[in-house]
């Protein structure tokens, strides 16, 4: 269902393009648009944040590509705050939008780490 949810945006967000592709926008209704995008990200942020709480696992992917596991030890309003459960314990500050939780090696789900 989640597919069929994503391919129907997809497909918004086509339109969306080659609508403003085709159309000149006045600088009042390309600030509406930016305005609408600021919030809209906004929303999905805030959204994200609330689903995490502190000494939660998360995983991510690093800088280089690499899938980072970490507790949660700060939530700001915009990003979480964590440290690498790998040896040396690095520090993060990740975007909440890209943090997910920990699903385990074997996809079982443990969200907190001792």
């Amino acid at each position: 269902m989640a597919t069929k949810h994503n391919q129907l945006l997809d497909l918004i967000f086509q339109d969306i393009m080659t609508h403003l592709e085709n159309t000149v926008l006045s600088p009042e209704q390309t600030n509406m648009l930016i305005l609408y995008i600021k919030s809209s990200r906004k929303r999905q942020n805030a959204k994200s944040i609330r689903q995490f709480g502190i000494g939660d696992l998360v995983e991510f992917t690093g800088k280089y590509g690499q899938l980072v596991v970490a507790k949660v030890t700060k939530l700001g309003s915009k990003c979480v705050y964590c440290t690498s459960t790998a040896s040396g314990g690095a520090p993060w500050r990740v975007s909440a939008v890209l943090c997910r939780p920990y699903a385990g090696p074997k996809g079982s789900i443990d969200r907190k780490w001792g």
